[in-house]
């Protein structure tokens, strides 16, 4: 990634590279979904205080700098919030781009594993380990950057998903067999068919900022709306090849993959709730 990063406690402190990109963020959001009848979610938000971020990530360090992160660690950092400085500008975001690149973070080191010496790259070893935030510094917004013209809610100027929304259809039928084969249904009528789809995210740090602060600090539970061009078929061909819809954002976990210079992956899953 060619920045660095420090880490330090009680006066001692380590400077080693920042990780190889691949790195994932982990958000946890306090969500209780139930389903509804005759469709759709109720959740119960036990609210931003309890959301939990984490950090895997993987380091190809050589032996000056290992040996550095092991002296730290082994020293002071073992069980411990240590200090996690990182410069501006350092392009590491390991707790989401909506969090930052800069600043001091509060975090705890775990599940640290240190495999090595390799022969290619010669003499260097990877260093793999698990951050969890518990502070943040206060963050600036990215110059705002547009991908595409996509559109969800307030976070404008998205690339559209390369291989399109995946529709799943859930019909409210119930059915069971008897040991002769007879058929037995309840149908629950149409109005109770549930529509969901999945967004596979490509984002610059702008768009991934922008769409991820509008989902965890503003829409939380709550509906939102999801606007796109004709042919895209958001919910399936029974819901329209492409409008308004209202949606429900439905997931309680979002794995945000820094893939890349300026490049962000992830996946959101939404429920329909109606189409305008």
């Amino acid at each position: 990634m060619g920045s660095t990063i420090a880490i330090g406690l009680n006066g001692e402190r380590c400077v080693i590279p920042a990780p190889q990109y691949g790195y994932e963020t982990k958000i946890t959001l306090p969500f209780h979904w139930q389903r509804r009848i005759p469709t759709g979610y109720s959740a119960n938000d036990d609210g931003t205080a309890y959301d939990v971020r984490m950090c895997e990530a993987e380091w190809m360090l050589n032996e000056v700098d290992v040996a550095l992160f092991t002296q730290f660690y082994t020293r002071v950092g073992r069980g411990a919030d240590v200090n996690l400085w990182l410069h501006k500008n350092s392009g590491f975001t390991p707790f989401g781009p909506d969090r930052g690149d800069y600043g001091n973070y509060q975090v705890t080191i775990s599940d640290v594993s240190i495999r090595g010496p390799q022969s290619a790259p010669y003499k260097y070893f990877t260093l793999a380990c698990t951050l969890t935030a518990h502070t943040f510094p206060t963050v600036t917004a990215p110059t705002t950057q547009y991908d595409g013209l996509f559109q969800i809610g307030s976070a404008v100027g998205l690339r559209f998903p390369d291989d399109f929304p995946q529709a799943e259809q859930s019909y409210a039928i119930e059915q069971i067999f008897t040991r002769d084969g007879t058929a037995y249904a309840r149908d629950r009528l149409p109005g109770s068919d549930n529509y969901e789809t999945v967004l596979k995210m490509v984002c610059s740090r702008s768009r991934a900022y922008a769409l991820l602060t509008y989902l965890v600090s503003t829409v939380r539970t709550n509906n939102l709306t999801i606007e796109t061009l004709a042919g895209t078929y958001m919910f399936g061909s029974e819901n329209g090849s492409g409008g308004t819809y209202v949606c429900q954002w439905v997931d309680s976990e979002i794995l945000v993959k820094h893939s890349g210079f300026n490049r962000y992956e992830f996946e959101l899953r939404f429920s329909l709730v109606s189409r305008e």
